[in-house]
C-alpha cells in the first residue's frame, strides 16, 4: 500500500494498493497530484525499491 500524504497539512493526496508496486504505477499516480498541485521538492518515503527505479528517476528529471 502507497499512501501519498502532504505533511504539512496532513491530507491524503492519493493511494495506490497492489500486491507489488512498481516505480512506473508510483509515477502514474504522482502524475495528475503534480498537475493540480504544486510538484514536490521532496520525497521521503519508509522502503521500497519502487522509489529508486528508473521510472522514478525519468519521473523526476521531467519535473
Amino acid at each position: 500500500m502507497l499512501n501519498i500524504v502532504d505533511v504539512y497539512t496532513k491530507e491524503m493526496m492519493g493511494k495506490l494498493v497492489f500486491v507489488s508496486i512498481t516505480g512506473l504505477q508510483v509515477a502514474r499516480l504522482l502524475e495528475p497530484i503534480s498537475e493540480q498541485r504544486q510538484s514536490p521538492h521532496t520525497i521521503t518515503c519508509d522502503n521500497g525499491a519502487e522509489y529508486t527505479s528508473k521510472a522514478m528517476f525519468f519521473w523526476s528529471k521531467e519535473r
